[in-house]
């Protein structure tokens, strides 16, 4: 999974940038499409590594969109940031204070995923 992830994080970091700096939106969508499909094949297949780099591939792309409207209206960018920030502190907070249940939910899902090939 880690030899994929080295083979095809540079073009799709590319490609998701690309995307991200196009003037119709057609492309991040498809791109995002393309996405989804890795991460339900992943799923029907049990295969890991679909999982996984479709999630983040995914993830990426959206990322580079955000960043591209932010940069384009300072707006976008604050809410965007802003949202982020309290996201990010709303799952600490209720990872800190759910603790025990966090770290039952870990391990149901490493489980899971170590039957899959």
């Amino acid at each position: 999974m880690l030899g994929g992830l080295l083979l095809y994080a540079p073009a799709a970091l590319k490609v998701a940038l690309q995307v991200g700096r196009a003037e119709e939106g057609f492309y991040a969508v498809a791109f995002g499409g393309a996405c989804l499909v890795a991460v339900a094949l992943g799923v029907w297949l049990r295969i890991r590594a679909y999982l996984v780099l479709g999630t983040l591939f995914l993830t990426l792309d959206v990322v580079a969109n955000l960043v591209h409207a932010g940069l384009r209206d300072h707006r976008v960018g604050f809410v965007v940031l802003t949202a982020s920030g309290l996201f990010i502190l709303g799952v600490l907070v209720v990872g800190t204070l759910k603790r025990d249940a966090f770290r039952r939910l870990v391990e149901r899902l490493r489980r899971t995923l170590r039957r899959w090939e």
